[in-house]
């Protein structure tokens, strides 16, 4: 496969894994572990095409990330990989909830972490699927895939809009990723909205998503309690573990979005937004 080809997947990689992390800070759960799983997708498919052909690469793989990550260390011969098996578990898991079909039918339980937490995952609540992605841990997944493609990340990120670095730089540990990347001015773009628009679109999307989603349970679902100190569970809902659990006759809830305002049919309750009569 061309060069030119190997570089378009990564910088598809580069958008999706920026517009992950968005996902991750505006509580966009769980489309957050979707939007990652198509970046590490991206960038592992975009590393194995060094000696394998598109049709090899959606033949034998698809959307199979357990299966490009063993095919990925077999190329690179990289024992210090496989730290990042649990972490390609976890994340391949949101390729069930890519569709609504398994939460409406099994619902589910999906914890964000934007760094790694000591403190164990108490979820006691009803038997759902549960799934669980960490930012911290994608970050350094992707900084060591640049480093064991031999790529550089600079070359892929410090040609995006302000927004779309500032969310790549913002609690980033991977310095690999970071280093020399203006958060705050405009640099050279050959994709002048590209990473933006995804942002923007991703985010509109989702919050019409969770929206519908909400309506379509008979019963309001446990949601994440809010990282830090202070948090505090919607109302009608109590604490259990790290999870708000709902009342009986609590209303649905889901995380406020970005900008602070809950959609048409929806009040603000601390960091959530609680449906008001008929919704939408």
């Amino acid at each position: 496969m061309s060069d030119r080809e190997r570089e378009l997947f990564f910088s598809m990689a580069c958008d999706y894994y920026i517009a992950g992390r968005f996902a991750a800070f505006a509580g966009l759960n769980p489309v957050v572990g979707n939007l990652l799983h198509h970046a590490i997708e991206m960038y592992l498919k975009g590393a194995l095409a060094k000696t394998k052909s598109l049709r090899e690469l959606d033949k034998s793989f698809k959307h199979n990330l357990p299966k490009l990550w063993e095919a990925f260390k077999q190329q690179t011969n990289n024992a210090a990989l496989i730290r990042f098996d649990s972490t390609i578990s976890d994340l391949h898991q949101f390729e069930d909830i890519r569709y609504p079909d398994s939460i409406l039918a099994k619902g589910m339980a999906a914890t964000v972490e934007i760094v790694r937490s000591t403190i164990p995952n108490e979820y006691k609540g009803p038997a759902v699927p549960e799934y669980r992605v960490c930012v911290q841990d994608i970050d350094e997944l992707v900084e060591a895939v640049f480093s064991a493609a031999s790529l550089n990340p600079r070359y892929f990120f410090d040609r995006g809009q302000p927004l779309a670095r500032e969310f790549l730089t913002r609690e980033n540990r991977a310095s690999r990723l970071t280093d020399g990347v203006n958060a705050t001015t405009t640099a050279r773009s050959s994709r002048p909205r590209g990473a933006v628009a995804l942002v923007c679109m991703a985010a509109l999307i989702v919050i019409a998503l969770i929206v519908w989603l909400a309506s379509a349970f008979p019963e309001p679902l446990p949601v994440p309690k809010p990282a830090g100190p202070g948090g505090s569970c919607p109302h009608g809902y109590t604490t259990s573990g790290s999870f708000c659990v709902p009342s009986q006759g609590a209303q649905d809830a889901i995380a406020k979005p970005a900008n602070g305002t809950c959609p048409f049919g929806w009040t603000a309750s601390g960091s959530y937004c609680l449906r008001s009569g008929s919704g939408l």
